[in-house]
């Protein structure tokens, strides 16, 4: 099975039955010494892998403190 051509209007390539999609980001900079560089946080067996956790650690991080943001309450604690 082959996967179908992306279109420029397409932002991401479209699946077929035999492929996942993999979130990831990619964070360049320090922070002004808030982030550790150098890492990659692999939370594929972990139960929190909701990227909304992800963006409520980054948000804490720039100074941003929110209980909640879209579906996740909880922190990433290595981030």
């Amino acid at each position: 099975m082959t996967a179908q051509k992306q279109t420029p209007t397409d932002p991401l390539p479209r699946k077929t039955s035999s492929q996942i999609t993999v979130a990831f980001r990619v964070i360049v900079g320090g922070g002004r010494g808030q982030f550790r560089g150098g890492r990659v946080l692999d939370y594929l067996e972990k139960p929190n892998r909701k990227m909304c956790s992800l963006d409520l650690s980054l948000l804490d991080k720039f100074g941003i403190r929110l209980k909640e943001f879209g579906d996740s309450k909880e922190h990433l604690a290595e981030v």
